[in-house]
């Protein structure tokens, strides 16, 4: 028994969309200037040197303010985790919930059954 092509790429599609963190949040990320990186640091993906990079684009993720990584490393971990490399802290954007409005103890809830 073999498993359609068609099947096969529907998973993936799913797997990927239930762990993908969008490009937009990827590309809000805090980027680290050229002039604040030092020589000794390096991504702690790939572990070349930032400054061996003509120009280099650094970003840093909001879990630690040491947290820093090529985009070229990084965006591609975020396609297929949530998390942070380091500490595995989620990184996914929280989904915002709408406050339900209170209702005030002296007011009842309508209700439209009875007249």
């Amino acid at each position: 028994m073999s498993s359609s092509p068609v099947r096969c790429s529907y998973a993936i599609q799913l797997l990927v969309s239930n762990h993908d963190i969008s490009n937009k949040y990827t590309t809000e990320l805090d980027r680290v200037p050229k002039a604040r990186l030092t020589k000794d640091q390096t991504c702690p993906i790939c572990s070349i040197p930032f400054l061996d990079d003509p120009y280099p684009l650094v970003v840093r993720l909001p879990c630690h303010k040491n947290h820093l990584f090529d985009m070229d490393c990084i965006r591609p971990w975020l396609k297929l985790k949530t998390t942070c490399p380091l500490d595995r802290v989620d990184l996914k954007p929280k989904k915002k919930e709408i406050p339900k409005p209170a209702i005030a103890d002296d007011e009842e809830e309508y209700d439209d059954m009875y007249a």
